[in-house]
């Protein structure tokens, strides 16, 4: 076509140049397409996006139906990175952000690699320390990654080292906390026996005591029922119980049992000090003769004073209720102790009971306005700095699965509002310590605590990794081995 169209005006050699342009220009946009950019594409992803080059198209899980092929979709290699979103995932757009769904890699050489959604890309906010996120304006954002990796392996580093001597400390407290629970479980296996007793001894005493009680009463009811028949007989009130504190051979003139006399060891009374009580008590109407002086010398040196006045009689029911409250008393006693044990024996430790150690330890936080104390096990309790009003901020629910959080719930009532709870995140530390308290929603309250229980094999493997990692990056200068160019 393009030849009759020369012939005809007589165009032959400008056609021919025309055609070499557009070959040229085909060949660009192929040579183009082939440097595709790997920015923002994790390095996991990169052989698929290098197979993708080969077959000139890229798969998205989810996309276009009408080019859907074998549960898949797929676009041509030029649509990748075209800042237009094809793909459900947005994979098609590493390096844009043309899809909400997106994401984009940061490499962040020199410090650690962090991936953001695709949305933080080109909003003029610098997110990767590398400043690979705001790639059109490449002025904006400086690179900072080798200070901020400097002091990340600072960190890393100095964690390595607690988190070392904690573990040391962890398995001190492991042998500990089996130590103090096989002493716990001696202690409930003596108990046992003893709760044992002193059940049947407060249920053998209740038995008397009711069988006493209720004989004691029937008694009473029928004295009762005799006094109102004798009285009904002669006409007049019942006789009434003798009044325990009158003597029956004081001829109500009034004198009390209460007598403080000089007993000899013979048990011969003192005569004078007889015949003054009487007169004391307007009991000598008979005159008698004056009774001779007695010489002090002359009585005997072993005289001992005596109260006169006898306890009172106690009850065959009193006696019987004493005995049964001394035994409830005794049976209460030891049902709290094998309740306690009971609790602390089948409490949740975690692994190798190590969590064991936190139980009777608490830890506290103050800040300018308050002090908080978060006991493990218990409760978490805010208290005022001024005025010392404490506040239950939430008492010992659990522990999450994975032993990283504490859960307190059931805490005092927010005015108007729901009952206050608290989430205690743990961290490795050298001592059980208290590091934040917040407050990030109303009655809904979240601290951190550290410790050596904490500091398990896990974390040290992991950070003795993360060092590792840090040391081979400033070995090679690059976080993750070397670009791949496309």
């Amino acid at each position: 076509v393009h030849g009759g169209f020369c012939e005809r005006h007589h165009m032959r050699r400008p056609c021919t140049i025309l055609a070499v342009i557009c070959v040229c220009l085909v060949s660009l946009s192929v040579f183009r397409a082939a440097r595709l950019s790997t920015r923002g594409i994790h390095p996991t992803l990169l052989e698929r996006y290098v197979a993708s080059l080969h077959t000139r198209e890229w798969a998205c899980p989810h996309g276009d139906p009408e080019l859907a092929r074998d549960g898949q979709s797929f676009i041509p290699i030029t649509r990748v990175n075209d800042d237009y979103c094809d793909c459900d995932d947005g994979s098609d757009e590493p390096s844009t952000g043309a899809c909400a769904s997106g994401t984009f890699y940061c490499r962040n050489e020199g410090h650690k690699p962090q991936v953001i959604s695709a949305s933080k890309v080109n909003d003029h906010i610098c997110d990767c320390c590398d400043g690979a996120d705001e790639w059109r304006s490449p002025n904006l954002c400086a690179n900072t990654c080798d200070e901020k990796g400097r002091e990340a392996r600072e960190a890393v580093f100095a964690a390595l080292q607690a988190a070392r001597a904690g573990n040391a400390q962890l398995k001190a407290l492991v042998e500990q906390s089996e130590s103090q629970l096989a002493v716990l479980r001696t202690e409930l296996a003596g108990l046992e026996p003893l709760l044992h007793q002193a059940t049947q001894d407060a249920a053998d005493a209740k038995q008397v005591y009711d069988q006493t009680k209720a004989r004691a009463e029937e008694t009473q009811q029928a004295e009762a029922a005799k006094a109102e028949i004798a009285a009904a007989a002669t006409g007049s009130a019942p006789a009434t119980a003798p009044d325990p504190t009158q003597s029956p051979s004081d001829g109500g003139a009034g004198m009390t049992q209460s007598r403080r006399v000089a007993v000899t060891n013979s048990g011969a009374q003192d005569e004078v000090e007889v015949q003054h009580w009487m007169r004391m008590e307007g009991m000598d109407s008979d005159p008698t003769p004056e009774a001779a002086p007695v010489d002090v010398e002359d009585v005997n040196d072993d005289v001992q004073v005596v109260d006169e006045e006898a306890p009172p009689a106690i009850s065959e029911e009193e006696q019987a209720k004493q005995l049964y409250d001394e035994r409830k008393k005794s049976l209460d006693e030891l049902t709290r102790k094998h309740r306690e044990l009971t609790e602390k024996l089948e409490a949740d430790y975690g692994p190798d009971h190590r969590l064991f150690a936190l139980r009777s330890d608490c830890a506290k936080f103050t800040t300018p306005e308050y002090e908080y104390s978060v006991c493990p096990y218990r409760d978490v309790v805010q208290k005022e700095i001024r005025g010392g009003r404490s506040t239950v901020l939430g008492r010992w629910k659990g522990w999450a699965k994975d032993y990283t959080r504490m859960s307190f719930t059931g805490g005092e009532r927010c005015w108007g509002g729901p009952d206050r709870e608290c989430e205690v995140t743990v961290q490795c530390g050298m001592e059980l310590t208290v590091r934040t308290v917040e407050e990030p929603n109303r009655c809904l309250y979240t601290a951190t605590i550290a410790a050596p229980v904490f500091c398990d094999d896990t974390l040290v493997k992991r950070l003795e990794q993360e060092a590792s990692s840090f040391s081979h990056r400033s070995q090679t200068g690059h976080a993750y081995g070397d670009e791949i160019e496309l």
